[in-house]
């Protein structure tokens, strides 16, 4: 699990978690789940030029799956979703 704050807002908190990596038998990566979390406030600026201080809480899962090899282990092609949600 690797956590980071953002250089440009200091009151956003970043967490990335890397789950369920999967290899074959050449020790390539074929697959993974990636989690993001994104908490805190930021601030937003309207077309009108008002800012806003917005609470953020954001999730970002990604699975990559399937992922296949040519001879010279190069990759060929993944299975890829990315699923998005706000509370």
């Amino acid at each position: 699990m690797e956590t980071v704050q953002d250089t440009a807002s200091a009151e956003l908190l970043t967490r990335t978690e890397r789950r369920e990596t999967t290899y074959d038998l050449m020790g390539r990566e074929t697959g993974s789940v990636n989690l993001r979390h994104e908490a805190g406030r930021a601030e937003r600026v309207l077309e009108t030029g008002e800012r806003l201080m917005e609470t953020m809480n954001k999730w970002t899962t990604v699975v990559q799956t399937g992922r296949t090899f040519n001879e010279a282990g190069l990759t060929t092609g993944m299975w890829r979703r990315r699923l998005t949600g706000r509370r």
